[in-house]
């Protein structure tokens, strides 16, 4: 058995949520060599890891799936049968087959799956008027991150070899199927209506933007350009609506009617599972 001697994390965060989450799983490990590397904005550099670290894999949910930005950067990574705990962070919806997507990828690029959590984050459409989990992750969260890493510490320390796991049989978040239904019929209802809807992020009066380049330094595809802040790249926006959670002047938004639907019928807060 290879003694692990050292933890790192692997993330995609656009807002931040994921990297939170990563990092306080990481430091419950009580692992004290530890090193958080940040594949959010580029460059994005190659990275192998070597068997005695324990790695852990955080990435944000969107429309059910890992960003496939993330995925793309996220294969610069290998390892050599890696213990690798992978983690996805979604807007309280679902995240649907994200995990399993994730893990995959994490065994495709020689990491051993030993442990899997799904937590909740303030979702990317989230707005004073229409909240969507927001604060999350929260005390509460950030307490059940390090606590299960204080687990995975024990999972690693007392078996002679690590187990991997299968992340479908995690447990899933309560939802009632009138919730789905509600939700979809609505979704529905909007699409039917054929009315324009905002496709990127955009400044409300563009005479108040200081052009001080927050946006568009943690824009993670480069789809604002720093002196041009008051134009969003439709072709790489990816709607993480980090440029509008950044914005000093809260002058950038993003205005989208999914934002009152997620709010209405997902007001019910859901809580983090994890699997050992």
């Amino acid at each position: 058995m290879t003694t692990i001697t050292k933890t790192c994390s692997i993330v995609f965060s656009p807002t931040h949520t994921s990297q939170k989450v990563a990092n306080v799983i990481m430091k419950g490990t009580g692992i004290p060599d530890a090193t958080p590397y940040n594949f959010t904005l580029p460059p994005v550099f190659s990275l192998h890891i070597d068997c005695d670290t324990l790695v852990v894999f955080a990435a944000p949910v969107y429309g059910g799936h890992i960003p496939p930005i993330a995925i793309e950067r996220m294969k610069k990574v290998t390892g050599e049968q890696s213990p690798a705990i992978v983690v996805v962070v979604y807007g309280n919806r679902d995240y649907e087959h994200a995990l399993e997507e994730f893990a995959a990828l994490v065994r495709q690029q020689g990491f051993k799956v030993i442990a899997a959590a799904t937590f909740i984050g303030e979702h990317s459409y989230s707005t004073r008027q229409y909240p969507i989990s927001a604060g999350r992750p929260n005390k509460n969260d950030l307490l059940k991150a390090e606590t299960f890493g204080q687990e995975v510490a024990k999972k690693i320390s007392n078996e002679s070899s690590i187990q991997e796991i299968d992340v479908k049989q995690i447990e899933r978040p309560e939802q009632s199927l009138w919730t789905t239904l509600r939700f979809i019929a609505k979704v529905l209802r909007v699409k039917g209506a054929k009315k324009p809807v905002q496709p990127t992020p955009s400044i409300t009066d563009i005479s108040s933007c200081t052009h001080c380049g927050v946006c568009a330094e943690n824009c993670p595809t480069q789809a604002i350009s720093i002196g041009e802040e008051q134009t969003t790249d439709f072709s790489r926006c990816i709607r993480c609506c980090a440029c509008v959670k950044m914005c000093p002047l809260h002058i950038r938004i993003y205005e989208t009617p999914f934002s009152q639907l997620l709010s209405t019928c997902y007001a019910r807060e859901k809580e983090p599972h994890t699997l050992l």
